[in-house]
């Protein structure tokens, strides 16, 4: 007898940009970059780059100074709509893990379609914000996640992400995060093989744990998969 899991199907594919502090825990556990103490070492490492590219936004993209009081930086912008974007960072890692300070409202991901069944995420801000997104994505990897999912069929969907920053992003800042970020070239080597092999990462989750008994959906994630929805064409919305 056929179930019906209609009721559990989604919308719309959904783009987003995920802070989860817990994730740094699990990656480390999956890829073994580094230890608490040194991702928190690697992040005041990294505080001159971030203040230096967060200049950038204000020199150059309309960006204004705040007191920062006790975080490292405070920046704000008023969008063409009249929004105004605040944009902090913390002095230490270990505060996101209380408030991730509205990171979500300032990155904008994007989902690049190459072929029919190849895609890319990354982001559409400006370079000083493209920037500032992977170095927290290098030494806090797991804790910005770019996401993308959309309904496969009538038992599940699709679920893509990017959990490290761009294989050209990583190769064009060798020097910088091997040397100075990290400290290690080990953990570089580790984050860019990850990149390049298994970003970005996609795993079809079912709307109902029934179905995963039913041997007539099998057929339906079998051969060819993962495909891409057809809306999913250079120039729709969640396009570049």
């Amino acid at each position: 007898m056929a179930h019906n899991y209609d009721s559990n199907r989604h919308g719309p594919p959904e783009l987003s940009i995920s802070t989860d502090f817990r994730g740094i825990k699990n990656w480390d556990k999956i890829v073994g970059i580094l230890s608490t103490r040194g991702h928190e070492a690697a992040y005041a490492r990294a505080h001159a780059a971030l203040k230096g590219e967060v200049e950038k936004l204000v020199s150059h993209y309309g960006w204004v100074w705040h007191s920062a009081g006790q975080d490292l930086f405070h920046v704000s912008r008023v969008s063409s709509s009249g929004q105004r974007t605040h944009f902090r960072l913390p002095m230490q890692l270990a505060s996101f893990a209380t408030n991730a300070y509205d990171l979500i409202a300032v990155f904008h991901p994007l989902v690049k379609r190459f072929s029919a069944d190849k895609i890319d995420l990354s982001l559409s801000d400006p370079p000083p914000l493209e920037t500032i997104f992977y170095i927290l994505q290098v030494v806090a990897s797991g804790f910005l996640t770019i996401h993308y999912s959309y309904e496969y069929d009538a038992y599940g969907e699709l679920a893509w992400e990017r959990v490290f920053p761009q294989p050209w992003w990583l190769e064009q800042n060798h020097d910088f995060l091997v040397y100075l970020l990290l400290d290690d070239p080990a953990s570089y080597e580790t984050i860019l093989n990850t990149s390049r092999r298994y970003e970005p990462s996609h795993l079809y989750h079912f709307y109902d744990s029934r179905v995963t008994h039913n041997p007539e959906t099998w057929p339906h994630i079998q051969g060819g998969f993962p495909r891409l929805p057809t809306s999913l064409l250079i120039g729709h919305s969640y396009t570049e």
